[in-house]
């Protein structure tokens, strides 16, 4: 071969291989620069999904605390609600409520329009029996005025009686009038 032709080989060679170069590269500037729009779309993704998890969070927060404060309101209605009702007592038209004690008679009690009285006598006793004792007469009058012992069960037996005994309950209701109304105690 000649010289020329090798030279011409050489440089067809070199220019091939800077041909090469110059397209591999430009090829991976634009693929690097396609990769680095991929990355550059990704974390803008990324911001936006995080933005979203943040306002997320927020609004799990804000929710909580509204069904807390809802629920603490609950509880202290519940407790207002309560104590009116402890508040109110059935009183009657003379400010008297009902089975109020009635001073002076230490089982008198008033109620809605009237009063009620116990009365009675408890009259009960404890003794003592026995039982199938029986006295036998002797007829010898030999024997004077002694007689036989007496014969049969001789255990003494604990008893109750009720002698004469009584309860009771009296008293008076006012029929036609407004018995009962609704006041605040005091």
């Amino acid at each position: 071969m000649n010289k020329s032709s090798r030279r011409l080989q050489l440089c067809a060679g070199v220019s091939l291989s800077a041909l090469i170069v110059v397209l591999g590269t430009s090829g991976s500037a634009n693929a690097q620069a396609a990769t680095e729009a991929q990355v550059k779309a990704l974390l803008a993704r990324i911001d936006q999904l995080e933005r979203t998890v943040n306002d997320l969070k927020k609004g799990q927060a804000e929710s909580t605390a509204e069904a807390k404060t809802a629920l603490k309101q609950s509880n202290q209605a519940k407790a207002e609600a309560a104590r009116a009702q402890a508040r109110v007592v059935e009183v009657d038209q003379n400010g008297h409520t009902y089975f109020e004690h009635k001073k002076g008679n230490p089982l008198t009690f008033y109620t809605p329009g009237g009063e009620i009285t116990a009365y009675g006598n408890f009259d009960v006793s404890f003794d003592y029996t026995t039982k199938d004792t029986k006295h036998i007469v002797d007829t010898n009058p030999n024997n004077g005025d002694f007689g036989m012992p007496p014969v049969g069960n001789f255990g003494w037996m604990p008893a109750i009686s009720t002698n004469l005994s009584y309860l009771g309950v009296r008293g008076f209701q006012r029929v036609g009038q407004e018995c009962l109304r609704l006041v605040p105690s005091r």
